[in-house]
């Protein structure tokens, strides 16, 4: 079951042949939902990395990235205050380079750009919060 803002709904589904197949129950109806897997490509930036952000005392961050195959950015932003989803994330393979928001408690949802410079990502905060990360050797 999962609780949203438009009340609950119910799954039941199951792996199939390779797809994901069931019925999803809301409002007193079934209906039958099927999906496939959308495969992950291996890039320089997949996985989790580590950072700080210097101008707010050496902040530590984490970025976990997946791309899929079309250069979809997808994974997660955490920090003392922020632990969100990345949106609309890209990553462009020929620029080295990546965008995504994500989702700021204390300012709305932000626009993180940056740039990978051999084995360092650096980039940009919102308006101008500086960050730099590694690749984490801890997973």
């Amino acid at each position: 079951q999962v609780v949203s803002e438009f009340g609950q709904s119910d799954y039941a589904v199951r792996v199939e042949q390779g797809e994901l197949r069931g019925t999803l129950g809301i409002m007193g109806r079934a209906m039958q939902i099927k999906g496939t897997l959308k495969p992950f490509a291996a890039t320089p930036v997949s996985g989790l990395w580590h950072g700080t952000i210097p101008a707010m005392g050496d902040a530590a961050i984490s970025l976990y990235f997946q791309v899929r195959e079309n250069g979809t950015l997808v994974g997660r932003f955490q920090s003392s205050q922020s632990d969100s989803a990345l949106y609309g994330g890209t990553w462009d393979e020929a620029t080295q380079s990546l965008s995504f928001d994500y989702d700021y408690p204390h300012g709305g949802r932000l626009t993180v750009t940056a740039k990978l410079a051999g084995a360092k990502l650096s980039g940009t905060i919102g308006d101008n919060a500086e960050f730099v990360a590694e690749r984490a050797t801890d997973g």
